[in-house]
Order: C-alpha cells, then structure tokens, then sequence
C-alpha cells in the first residue's frame, strides 16, 4: 500500500477516534481531510479550497431545501401530538409484552411517514425509557431498535427518506421502482435484524441482565396522550406523503393534468402539503405556533445538512485522491456481475463516510455509468444501492450517531455493540444475499 492509502486509513482512524471523544464533526472532517490531501499530494490550501469547499458547498446547495421542508414537516408532526398518538395507539393494540416489536414498528411508521431522524428521537426514547423500566429490559438495546427500524425502512418501496430521493433522481427513475424487490429487501432486513436484538433481550434476561436507571432518566417520562389527536387524524398526513411522493415522481396523476416531476421535487411536494394538512387538522391546537414551527422547522434544516455537507467536503477530497482512483480500479478489475460491485463499493464507502446520502451519491458518481452501461436496469439498481449504502452508514464516527448519544445520555461502550450486531451486521447478509440472488437469476 503505498502512501496515499495510508493516508485514507489514517484519516478514517482519526474520523473514528474523535467521534468517540466527542469531537465536532466540523473539526474533524477539516482535519481528516487534510491528512488525505496532503498524503496524496494535493497540496495544503488546494485540499481545503478546491476540493473540500468544492464538496460540501455542492451538497448544501442539492439537497438543503428537503432538509428544511422535511425538518418543518416534523414538527408539525410533532407539535401537533400526531407522532405521540401513533406510538400510544401501537401499544394499545401490540400490548407492553411485544415493546421492541412495537418500537420498532413505530419507527418504521415514523421513517415512511417522513419523520425525520433527529426528531424522532425526541419523541421516542422518553417512551422507550419508560418500558424499559416496566419491562426491566436494559436500556442498551434501544439504539439498535431506533436504527434498525430506520436504516430497514429506507429499502421500503415509495419511502421518502434522503438515500431514496438521491438515488431515485440520479437514476431519474420512481422511488418505488422494482416494488417487489425493494418489499422483499426490506423484511428479510427487518426480519434478521429483529430477530436478533428479541433473541438479545431474551438472552440478557436469562443472564439476570436488568433495566439500570441513570439521573438523566429520572427526569424522562412518556409524553402525555390526553391531548393527542385521534390515530386517524395523526396519521392521514403520513399517508398523505407517502401517496404523493410515489406518485407525483411515478407519474400517476398524469390523467389529472399533473405531470410527473423529480424524485427532489416530489418529495418536497408532499412534504409541503402534509405539513399544511396536519396544521389544518390540528388548526385549534397549532394556530398560535404557526410561525414558531415553520421558524423552528427552517433552522432545524441547517444542522443536518452542515453535518451531512463537511462529510461530502472530505467525501470529495477523498474521491480526488490517488487512493481512491486506486480503489475504484480494483473494485472494476474484479469482474464477476455488477451487483457485486454494487454491494463492495456501496458497503465500503457508506462505512467511509458514515453517511447514506452521501455514499449513494459517491458511488453513482464514481460507478453508475459503468453499472448502466453494463446493462443494469436503473429500476432495479435503485433498491440495491439503497441498502448497500444504508446498513453500515452508522459507523462510530457518524455525525448522527454522536448527536442522538448525546441527547440519550448512552454512550458507544453501553449501546454500539447492539447498533453493530442487530443492525449493521443484518443488513450486510441481506446484502450479500439479495446480490446472490439477482447474479442466479
């Protein structure tokens, strides 16, 4: 390995030892690049000004309108009590003796809803804390439960997360394409990786493994219900986007005078109208923080994609480099079917950059001429590189990651190791089977 590959791990070791001290993601991904750089010799002030800058500006400018419409459409969701009324409903019909089945279906609802991510967690883990106490089930599992149900959802057909939009209009086909495959992905992910963390909880109890309270969750308790709206009246908006991101990008409102406009476009179509559906179904409970949520909603967006943009910035030095070049002939020189490819590159650039979004979008801008000119069907590609980019996009240093630890009050010693072995872990066999697969058929 020459200098410029040492370089690349040297700069992935110091993106994952300073996630782990808690270091800001902004910071490091400076400095992570310009070990890259510097090591592949693209000079000090061009690695920052050329590339880096270059990298994450571009990303900024793509895709900082859905983070902010998808950031204000969550907290209507969320100020109107909707998200709260949908999570107590579950347990109502599940019962409190399936709570990692019920959680894990909540944040599955949540994700295909539109839900995004960093609110969810909000929401969620105040209700998580309080079975944990009533079940006596140990805190560390709900990580991978929140992550499982989020990383699995992606997969789904029509689902509006960020990976899907991104693949879905870099190979301008419909989010739903190849529905039954994309279906198909999605439970045998889910189905592994529940399996695993019931079998984990069952298993810490014959241990005599129990719920350990922490000062932080001695001041948690569930959002009250007595003010939510009615289940059918939460969840008309979620249904709502889901219906019209499938279908404006797909084209089915054609025979209504509507074309068929951009997965970009789609998604910021339905998210716009759920959020003033759900303010109008919520009128006499919202109509005094009209303003606060769309103002809230607007810098709820910035964060997210400064923290997913400096990954691009050093995504974007990194793909420049002499390393990486290197890298992408090798994985070309290793023949065989292009799905194969698809599951190598996918798997490795998502653990790389710690980011869904950007790995889907680094690897189509790296690979996906050659895979569709080898005669791939974007159709189907879209659901193979959503979940070869999805699964190991939670590396320890994911900007996300840190951020909902630190809201948690977990840490990586308590929590990652079920993140790795229910979530990360399932998603490479579904991964490798679903490519085992398609190369038979």
């Amino acid at each position: 390995m020459n200098i410029g590959g040492i370089g690349v791990f040297l700069a992935l070791a110091l993106l994952i030892v300073m996630a782990f001290k808690r270091w800001n993601l902004i910071i490091v991904s400076i400095l992570a690049a310009l070990v890259v750089g510097i090591t592949n010799r693209l000079g000090f002030w061009e690695t920052l000004s050329d590339y880096f800058m270059p990298g994450a500006v571009n990303f900024f400018k793509s895709w900082f309108l859905v983070f902010t419409i998808g950031a204000m459409y969550s907290e209507f969701m969320t100020r109107s009590g909707s998200v709260t009324s949908i999570a107590y409903k579950l347990v109502d019909v599940f019962g409190k003796k399936y709570v990692i089945l019920i959680m894990l279906i909540i944040c599955v609802l949540l994700n295909l809803g539109g839900i995004n991510a960093y609110v969810q967690i909000f929401i969620l883990w105040p209700i998580m804390v309080v079975f944990s106490k009533e079940s006596d089930i140990p805190r560390s599992i709900w990580l991978a439960v929140f992550y499982l149900g989020m990383l699995s959802s992606f997969s789904f057909p029509g689902n509006p997360s960020m990976v899907n939009t991104v693949a879905a209009t870099l190979l301008s086909v419909s989010p739903s394409s190849s529905f039954i495959l994309s279906l198909i992905i999605f439970l045998v992910y889910v189905g592994i990786g529940y399996t695993y963390l019931a079998l984990t909880v069952k298993r810490w109890k014959a241990k005599g493994m129990h719920y350990v309270e922490t000062a932080r969750d001695k001041n948690t308790t569930a959002v009250s219900r007595e003010n939510c709206p009615g289940f059918a009246k939460s969840i008309v908006p979620m249904i709502l986007v889901l219906i019209l991101y499938s279908g404006l990008s797909a084209g089915w409102f054609a025979a209504l005078g509507i074309p068929a406009i951009s997965a970009t476009n789609a998604i910021l179509a339905s998210m716009a109208i759920a959020s003033l559906v759900c303010f109008f179904l919520n009128f006499s409970s919202l109509k005094t923080e009209f303003k606060k949520i769309v103002c809230t909603g607007a810098l709820g967006g910035i964060n997210p994609t400064i923290m997913a943009g400096v990954i691009s910035g050093f995504v974007a030095v990194v793909t420049n480099s002499a390393a990486y070049a290197g890298f992408v002939a090798a994985v070309q020189n290793l023949g065989g079917h292009p799905y194969f490819q698809v599951l190598i590159s996918g798997n490795v650039i998502s653990f790389l950059t710690g980011s869904a979004v950007v790995a889907a979008n680094t690897a189509m801008s790296s690979f996906g001429q050659a895979w569709l000119g080898a005669g791939i069907s974007p159709e189907i590609l879209r659901p193979l590189l959503v979940v070869n980019v999805s699964g190991m996009s939670i590396p320890p240093h994911c900007g996300g990651l840190s951020g909902v630890m630190d809201f948690t009050g977990t840490d990586m010693k308590e929590s990652y190791l079920p993140c790795v072995l229910g979530v990360m872990i399932p998603s490479l066999i579904t991964s490798i089977l679903i490519t085992v697969v398609m190369i038979l058929l």
